[in-house]
């Protein structure tokens, strides 16, 4: 199906016809030829949402006819955006300017695309949840360098075990002692059961469900439950 797509903003407006298929980062390509506003540089929105490029057309609206507002970005945040996206290891922040480094925008973009650029963040974002959990969703290892504070929170770290398993590694003693942090731990990822205290390491039902998900979470068990008839079998069938 055709669609009609109308841009207004900043005294401007344009119209261009694609196919609901087609990305609001293709959107904002179409834009840029109309508009003469380079793609990196416009925000658009339907309704109050923002729009991100991933977006497809086709799934905001479902008639033949959208109107979209624009906005244009910094040109400087732009070019961290584009920067960050194609960073592969993360470290393009290094040399990022303190507001930069606190721009919300640019951070999120770079912890989805590297979560080790979490690293590079300032403070106040790397104390934000859903930057955090991104981070971690792409690098379990980032959340090393999330705020100390965010270590001790059961809401973040049961998100986080969630997402990643072995993000339980990071979480306060506490944490690594409740059952429903540790179980949703070893669900999502057996080899968790490394990092849950002896307690559960030692409780059968936690570690056949740590094996069912990896056989080879049999060896982070207590001696006895590595050593447990049921537990090996399950272990030599792959945990099924």
């Amino acid at each position: 199906m055709d669609i009609l797509v109308k841009g207004n903003g900043l005294s401007k407006s344009c119209e261009v016809v694609c196919d609901s298929a087609t990305s609001i980062g293709e959107v904002k390509k179409l834009f840029e030829h109309e508009l003469d506003i380079p793609s990196m540089e416009l925000r658009l929105f339907f309704g109050d949402k923002e729009l991100r490029d991933l977006q497809k057309i086709g799934d905001i609206v479902g008639c033949e006819l959208v109107d979209l507002c624009f906005l244009r970005r910094d040109p400087e945040q732009a070019k961290w955006l584009e920067a960050v996206s194609e960073d592969p290891d993360g470290r393009f922040l290094r040399e990022a300017p303190a507001h930069i480094a606190a721009d919300r925008e640019v951070i999120l973009a770079a912890v989805q695309r590297n979560g080790r650029a979490l690293e590079f963040a300032a403070e106040t974002l790397r104390a934000d949840k859903e930057i955090v959990l991104s981070a971690l969703e792409e690098d379990a290892q980032s959340f090393r360098f999330a705020s100390s504070e965010l270590h001790a929170d059961r809401d973040v770290m049961l998100a986080a075990v969630r997402r990643n398993g072995l993000a339980l590694q990071f979480a306060v003693e506490e944490l690594r002692d409740n059952q429903e942090m540790v179980l949703a731990a070893v669900a999502q990822n057996g080899q968790a059961l490394r990092f849950a205290s002896q307690r559960w390491q030692a409780e059968k039902d936690v570690v056949q469900v740590a094996v069912e998900n990896d056989p080879g979470a049999l060896h982070h068990a207590v001696p006895e439950l590595r050593d447990d008839v049921e537990l090996q079998n399950l272990a030599s069938r792959g945990g099924s």
